[in-house]
């Protein structure tokens, strides 16, 4: 899950609706199969690839359908500076504010 234009190359370039739709797709055909044992997650790459709409919508959904994130944060210190630049904050921070951080969240 990648929409952010100014962040990711054109051929890895998702629409946002596009991107979620599909995503809520799969979590309703795979997430908790097989009495739990298999997990389907949302999966936007990190958070310069995607946008704040994107990552709120994200949020929200989790909630409802009680579905997880995995996403990569603060893995060097490009990406710190990015975000400190974009948003005045750290990667988990961001996340946190997003409500994307806490159990559901790898």
């Amino acid at each position: 899950m990648m929409d952010h234009e100014e962040s990711v190359p054109e051929s890895l370039l998702e629409d946002t609706s596009d991107s979620i739709r599909e995503s809520e797709r799969l979590i309703k055909q795979w997430n908790n199969i097989d009495n739990g044992r298999l997990r389907c997650m949302f999966g936007p790459r990190f958070i310069q690839g995607c946008t704040t709409k994107l990552l709120k919508e994200i949020a929200e959904i989790m909630n409802v359908e009680n579905a997880g994130i995995h996403i990569h944060a603060a893995e060097n210190l490009q990406d710190i500076e990015n975000d400190m630049r974009r948003y005045k904050k750290r990667s988990i921070e961001i996340l946190d504010e997003l409500g994307i951080v806490g159990p559901k969240s790898i």
